[in-house]
């Protein structure tokens, strides 16, 4: 028996971008337009590649079931994957749980939502035999914080069996910990394949017995979701997995370029070299819209411009200006700053002025990081709830430390330029 599938999680149609300042309409609307267009591309590949069935292991939509306009867009997918006979089974996670799917959602009889709680087991058959035994369980409300995976148990008589979950397995990273388990738990339930959500980067957990598989979302959102999204393509011979194929689906990639500027001693040459990357990522990605954060390392001349954020700007909008295209475009977030002036600052720390005593105390901090933790949260008490929010979700604290350290050098760089 042979069948395929696609394993995808993590669609979040209607979900918008974060981390972007300055952005024109224009680009705005193509952005809100990225999380739709990955999920036509899903449905595209599911097509060319004539898979049996697909699976979506939760958080189809942002929040609740989506608007109306994104639950006709969900329900019009999955009727076009009915006119090529191709089943959908899917699960739902902390974003969508069943409480908040919308009554109004009609949706097709290819379409299998399994239920709460319980995970229920649905047979799949190829010509009149059955093929796999696929089990399943959905949210019932956003927080699930109970192990469903020890719900799990595969039948004897099952040819092929898989399971679809929603959740947590190791160090969640910058998600929330639901349903939380472990990989012994997945192993114990004697399960083929398992088909995670939740986690958004892409990972095989476990390579055979059982296949243990986080496809990651389709679509990046912000910059800790950079690289190339997609789905899973497998395929089954004779009850036996086929090395998995990895289908890019999202047109919008998030990159965090790292461009060292240690040769670089002029404005005019910075460009040249930006336009280089650009020039080098749009051959590495084609065909796809480019969000690009510069991370500019090294010693260099430059140091005090880049610090100069209203100067970095400027030449930031005047390339964005010149790559502002109908079709795919590149847009520059502002970079992050790590580059370090053309000083020895080893030997600065060993001087005993107050400067070399700052310096110290960064270097005391780097090293301790429970220590740089309390002084941030500390920190963090006095910052307005939004601003703490997001410095949370897009910085970590050696970036916060690195940059602190970046403004005591340039504060006494323009001080001894003064003097």
């Amino acid at each position: 028996m042979q069948f395929s599938f696609i394993h995808t999680a993590d669609l979040h149609i209607g979900s918008p971008f974060r981390g972007l300042k300055d952005v024109n309409e224009n680009l705005r609307n193509k952005l809100l337009q990225a999380s739709r267009d990955a999920f036509h591309c899903l449905i595209a590949a599911a097509i060319e590649n004539k898979v049996d069935f697909v699976l979506i292991c939760g958080d189809s939509f942002d929040s609740a079931s989506g608007s109306l306009a994104e639950q006709f867009i969900f329900a019009t997918g999955m009727r076009r994957l009915m006119e090529y006979n191709i089943a959908v089974y899917i699960i739902t996670g902390n974003h969508d749980p069943l409480s908040d799917w919308s009554r109004n959602l009609r949706l097709p009889e290819n379409v299998t939502v399994f239920g709460p709680d319980k995970p229920q087991r649905m047979v799949f058959q190829k010509n009149g035999s059955d093929a796999a035994a696929i089990y399943g369980v959905s949210y019932a409300k956003r927080e699930e914080t109970r192990n469903l995976a020890l719900r799990f148990q595969r039948q004897s008589d099952d040819p092929f069996s898989i399971a679809l979950l929603h959740g947590t397995t190791g160090n969640p990273g910058n998600h929330d910990p639901y349903c939380p388990f472990s990989l012994d738990d997945l192993r114990n339930t004697d399960m083929d394949y398992w088909a995670l959500g939740h986690i958004h980067k892409r990972e095989i957990i476990h390579p055979a017995n059982p296949m243990v598989v986080y496809p990651g979302n389709i679509q990046g959102r912000h910059f800790n979701e950079a690289g190339k999204k997609g789905c899973y393509l497998i395929r089954v011979s004779d009850n036996r997995i086929e090395e998995p194929q990895f289908l890019p689906l999202g047109k919008v990639i998030w990159i965090n370029q790292s461009i060292n500027l240690s040769e670089t001693e002029y404005m005019d040459a910075l460009t040249a070299l930006l336009e280089n990357h650009i020039n080098e990522l749009q051959n590495k990605y084609p065909d796809c819209s480019l969000l690009i954060r510069p991370e500019f390392t090294g010693s260099t001349p430059l140091y005090a411009d880049l610090a100069n954020a209203a100067a970095l700007d400027e030449l930031l909008n005047q390339l964005n200006q010149l790559y502002r295209q109908s079709g795919n475009f590149v847009f520059f977030s502002r970079p992050k700053n790590h580059t370090l002036p053309q000083i020895d600052l080893e030997e600065r720390r060993l001087a005993t002025d107050f400067f070399g005593e700052l310096l110290r105390e960064v270097d005391s901090l780097r090293q301790h990081p429970e220590e740089l933790k309390k002084v941030l949260s500390e920190l963090n008490d006095e910052l307005p709830a939004n601003i703490s929010r997001r410095l949370n979700e897009e910085v970590n604290e050696e970036e916060l430390l690195n940059a602190a350290e970046q403004i005591l050098v340039s504060s006494f760089l323009r001080k001894t330029a003064d003097q």
